[in-house]
């Protein structure tokens, strides 16, 4: 368009008039400022004085635009290449950010304000279905909303007229450009945009794997486009927000999965972990240290009960593996083994070969360890207040004796096979004498195993400490060797100690009541 003077402007638009007063123009010439592929705007040039717009000059003005416009359009292009790059490190920062989220709240602050925040939004929320009525939804509404926002919209009906309800519903995007597309969608955001500040709306579901977990909504104080650009980010971040709302909705049916657990189980320990019997004169003491998880039992166990020939039976256990499958095998292999003692009266040895056989019968299908050893006594033995300990061991660590004097021997003799391999393969029993005041420490391998430490090294650490700590009552022992333990441990411990007092003098205070059966009070 060319203007070489006032009247030829006059002539083309009455409203010209105001411009030549605005600039002090006399003559003008607008071009446009385009690609082969868009058009970028217009470049208007203004002269003092009236133009003749010879050919010469127009070319001059044509070539000048179209460098102008290779000049903008490689600014813009700049531009767009910088706000997409701007865009993609906030993509991936959410990303990192969601994954470290720990709540709704979180994750919906880190969404919007942290996220969105590229694109101008003043606030927003994500909506989750209430489990206990479906037809709810619960919004966890940004500060950038309002306290307003937050207390009058934190609940809304899946069925109702808002953008978040039809996005949840339908599972398709709602976009509301402007208050006039927001009071089209609804009357009741005629309330809404005096609550929130904002009259602009993009609402989108939040699904994952084809399933919905939430919704999203974010509101612009101002009037959007939403170019193409633009959605393709807040569909971006909505994709990653469903992955990170997923997550947190699994870890918390993860924990109240193993929360019911943990008080089923705990319900359960007493009868799986009973309290030993403690004849006179022998004190018996137990420990269980869970690993660093919340189903309390696991597949390591001990066990103490008396014979009716008078023998204290000692067992000490692991079952392959460390949840409730592996609680409920040792709970079959425990029983089994008490069964298989009372009935058959035999040595350590013939029990558990009895056991192992009968594990094969019942269809037992584990893999276990176990020291099961006996404390008895004859009257010679009686005579001269002494008892032996005899034991079997399937593939267990060895228990440790520990002398009045502190000497320590480690009871390691060669291990039998485990339980539940070859219940063919022959057993062996071993004894020692128990002088009075000399105690006996039996353990399940999480008490020693160190990652990238030899098991011997481990026996050799506990023979140490407990030749330190042999001074300390029976019950004080099993404390001060669990706390040994810094932090939370990897695999399961229990522990069974049992300590010959002298037969000649009273049971010490320290031990505590003799415990009996009733059917045993004639061994008191």
């Amino acid at each position: 368009m060319l203007l070489p003077d006032p009247a030829a402007s006059l002539a083309f638009a009455p409203e010209m008039a105001g411009v030549v007063e605005a600039t002090g123009g006399v003559a003008y010439a607008s071009l446009p400022l385009r690609t082969r592929t868009r058009d970028l705007g217009v470049l208007t040039v203004v002269w003092d004085e009236p133009q003749a717009f010879v050919p010469a000059e127009v070319e001059v003005l044509v070539a000048f635009a179209a460098q102008c416009s290779q000049a903008l359009d490689r600014i813009q292009t700049r531009e767009a290449e910088l706000r997409s790059a701007r865009q993609l490190t906030a993509l991936a920062e959410l990303a990192l950010a969601l994954g470290r989220a720990e709540s709704v709240h979180e994750l919906t602050a880190t969404v919007v304000d942290r996220g969105l925040a590229v694109l101008g939004a003043q606030g927003g929320a994500v909506a989750v279905t209430d489990p206990d009525d479906p037809t709810t939804l619960r919004l966890v509404i940004t500060e950038g909303l309002g306290a307003v926002a937050q207390q009058a919209y934190a609940v809304l009906a899946l069925d109702g007229p808002m953008p978040v309800s039809i996005a949840a519903r339908t599972r398709r995007p709602v976009v509301v450009h402007d208050a006039a597309e927001s009071l089209a969608l609804t009357p009741d955001m005629e309330q809404v945009m005096p609550d929130t500040g904002c009259q602009a709306w993009f609402a989108l579901p939040l699904e994952t794997g084809g399933r919905l977990v939430g919704a999203l909504v974010v509101g612009w104080a101002e009037p959007q486009v939403f170019g193409a650009a633009d959605s393709e980010v807040v569909v971006a971040f909505a994709a990653q927000a469903a992955l990170a709302l997923d997550r947190l909705q699994t870890r918390v049916a993860e924990r109240t999965a193993l929360t019911a657990l943990a008080g089923t189980v705990e319900a359960l320990q007493p009868s799986l972990l009973p309290e030993p019997p403690e004849p006179d004169h022998l004190e018996v003491s137990v420990r269980y240290l869970p690993a660093a998880r919340q189903a309390q039992v696991g597949g390591d166990w001990y066990d103490s009960f008396l014979l009716s020939d008078g023998r204290t039976v000692l067992v000490i256990g692991d079952v392959t593996g460390h949840d409730s499958h592996a609680a409920a095998a040792m709970a079959q292999v425990r029983n089994v083994l008490r069964g298989v003692a009372h009935h058959s009266g035999g040595t350590p040895a013939e029990v558990l070969t009895g056991l192992d056989a009968a594990m094969r019968d019942l269809d037992i299908g584990t893999l276990a360890t176990a020291v099961l050893a006996t404390v008895e006594q004859t009257a010679a033995d009686a005579a001269r207040g002494a008892r032996v300990l005899r034991w079997s061991n399937a593939g267990h660590p060895p228990p440790l004796l520990v002398q009045p004097d502190g000497s320590i021997e480690v009871l390691e003799r060669p291990a039998d096979l485990l339980l539940g391999v070859d219940p063919e393969r022959s057993r062996h029993d071993h004894a020692r004498e128990l002088v009075p005041g000399s105690t006996v420490l039996l353990y399940t391998d999480g008490l020693i195993e160190r990652r990238g430490v030899p098991l011997d090294d481990g026996v050799r650490w506990l023979g140490d400490l407990l030749s330190e700590l042999r001074h300390l009552d029976l019950e004080e022992l099993c404390d001060r060797v669990l706390g040994e333990l810094a932090g939370p441990v990897d695999d399961d411990v229990a522990l069974l100690a049992i300590r010959a007092h002298p037969e000649d003098r009273p049971r010490p205070p320290s031990a505590g009541p003799g415990r009996l059966p009733a059917e045993h009070s004639a061994l008191r």
